[in-house]
């Protein structure tokens, strides 16, 4: 569990180094199109909700490791469910950076 929930706080320091590097190569006037749509938002939105999921993820995992013996499944479980969000969050996060990258490609 103490390897989850360093693992997890290392990806938060990916997802603040892709979304600084979002934020700030967004601001390019090629792409003043993508930064003033809607989803321009949603795109914050999903760096803000990968981050959360991260550090929760982390603080739950670091916790079940100090748990009783007596609830370690049930915290296994709820370490699971965050693993799963968090890989979630992640993926759609690299996948929008990805996306945003191959638009200044073309």
């Amino acid at each position: 569990m103490v390897f989850i929930s360093a693992s997890s706080l290392a990806l938060v320091g990916f997802v603040l180094a892709a979304s600084t590097f979002l934020i700030s190569f967004t601001q390019r006037e090629e792409l003043s199109l993508l930064r003033n749509s809607a989803g321009y938002r949603q795109l914050i939105e999903i760096i803000r909700s990968s981050m959360w999921r991260l550090l929760a993820l982390a603080v739950i995992a670091g916790l079940s490791a100090v748990i009783a013996p007596d609830y370690q499944e049930l915290a296994s479980s709820i370490v699971l469910f965050f693993v799963s969000m968090a890989l979630l969050a992640t993926g759609t996060m690299t996948w929008s950076t990805l996306a945003i990258l191959s638009l200044e490609a073309r």
